[in-house]
């Protein structure tokens, strides 16, 4: 796998929810984990601008791991959920 910017992170700390911006084409995937490796979050990115709802997690980092559709390019980020 190659890693590449795919997406954009908005903010890296968040209350709830954190907006990526894909600079890719195509379809890209994004996956969100828990530190222990627990997938929490999948969802296939169409539009260019997309806004995820973390606010139902408990304040705690978490790393999003995107690929693109055909799986041979990744990005992985993270994000820091705090309390409000």
């Amino acid at each position: 796998w190659e890693e590449k910017t795919l997406v954009k992170l908005n903010s890296t700390i968040t209350g709830g929810h954190f907006q990526l911006e894909k600079v890719a084409e195509g379809e890209v995937d994004v996956s969100l984990f828990d530190l222990n490796g627990r997938l929490l979050l999948n969802k296939r990115m169409f539009d260019e601008q997309e806004t995820f709802d973390i606010g139902h997690l408990p304040a705690a980092p978490y790393v999003i791991q995107i690929r693109k559709a055909n799986g041979l390019e990744t990005q992985s980020l993270k994000v820091v959920k705090v309390a409000q």
